[in-house]
């Protein structure tokens, strides 16, 4: 498994292009893209490893312990950066479409991921049904609304349906960009609280980078000039605020963790004004990310039911490149089957026509 990530890594750094620091490479749509290709690709390892670690752990050689010592230290890292570009591009939506976007994330943000996720929950307990696994009617039901799984991923899509849900009430209640952000913050913060109260703490220790994404796009032509003209300085500073909460030990509230997030974040945007990363097979990736992230555990499941993980105890190799290549068959696929904002639309002029051919009768 460490060998993969060392392939992630040697992928992610393939046609790197270094530039003069700019803010408009570092938020491209080919470089976030990119960026968060590679760390599909890592969650796909963290999400692998589970299947895996109970069949083979009395066999760890020293590779899986170093995986193991590094995966610990990615923490919830690898789902920073989808968070701050969700943030960031929801933002930038916002101020350069206006009324009419917001008008439209009720459907197009929060019942379109809500239907695509609901076709896929459907799936997995299919795939839970043909495998034995014990699910209560109350698991299958709340696991449509993300809060709870059977199998499935369903954290990361509670926390984004959320974070689009308070940007709409936000950005609906206050006419300034940087007022509804910081209700937002506020939004957020009352989120990590009430969590808190119900849930593990990687269901909210890394919300505030969706937070930040929002308020770097409102800000994002006074604070990227800067930024610009103090490249290195700014850089060392976000490491530095970085590598401290990351390291301290106090994490009530994870209100460390969500302070790393926003740094981990900035370092990345910083990073990139600099070195630019584009290339083809990572751009496929994170222009997939839905269905790569949601579908990547039905292969996982299956194949480490099959056999009572045959595959995993024999062919260890064989069980990830079958997991990864039907992930991306899945993903490839997509587009044909994803429900749309148009399907939406279509539904609700079919509906309302026969709703007018129903008075017209009565």
């Amino acid at each position: 498994m460490i060998f993969l990530y060392l392939a992630i890594l040697i992928l992610t750094i393939y046609k790197v292009r270094f530039t003069p620091p700019q803010i408009q490479t570092s938020l491209s749509t080919d470089c976030t893209s990119s960026i968060k290709g590679t760390f599909i690709l890592i969650v796909f390892l963290r999400h692998l490893w589970p299947y895996m670690s109970p069949l083979i752990e009395d066999n760890y050689s020293y590779f899986d312990r170093l995986f193991i010592t590094v995966d610990s230290m990615v923490r919830q890292l690898l789902v920073v950066m989808f968070l701050f570009y969700s943030g960031y591009g929801v933002a930038r939506s916002l101020a350069n479409k206006g009324k009419d976007y917001l008008d439209g994330i009720p459907v197009r943000r929060i019942g379109v991921t809500l239907a695509n996720f609901a076709v896929a929950v459907i799936g997995f307990i299919i795939l839970g049904l043909a495998i034995g696994r014990e699910m209560t009617l109350k698991e299958c039901l709340l696991s449509f609304s993300a809060w709870e799984s059977v199998g499935n991923s369903n954290w990361y899509i509670f926390c984004i349906i959320m974070c689009y849900a308070f940007t709409y009430t936000a950005f609906r209640l206050c006419h300034s960009p940087n007022h509804a952000t910081a209700l937002l913050g506020l939004l957020c913060l009352v989120y990590i609280i009430t969590l808190s109260h119900f849930k593990s703490q990687y269901w909210y220790d890394t919300i505030a980078a969706y937070w930040f994404g929002t308020w770097f796009a409102v800000n994002q032509e006074k604070f990227g000039t800067w930024l610009e003209r103090h490249h290195i300085t700014a850089l060392i500073a976000s490491l530095s605020l970085f590598g401290l909460f990351y390291t301290l030990p106090y994490r009530k509230l994870a209100l460390a963790d969500n302070m790393t997030a926003i740094f981990f974040a900035l370092s990345v945007v910083l990073i990139t004004m600099r070195i630019h990363i584009n290339n083809a097979p990572l751009r496929w990736l994170g222009k997939h990310l839905f269905p790569l992230y949601i579908y990547q555990r039905i292969p996982m499941i299956l194949f480490a039911a099959i056999g009572e993980g045959y595959l995993i105890i024999h062919h260890e190799w064989l069980y990830i490149a079958l997991s990864l290549i039907i992930t991306v068959g899945i993903a490839s696929l997509y587009q044909h089957i994803a429900i749309t904002h148009q399907t939406f639309k279509h539904i609700y002029t079919k509906l309302l026509a026969f709703n007018n051919r129903k008075i017209k009768t009565t």
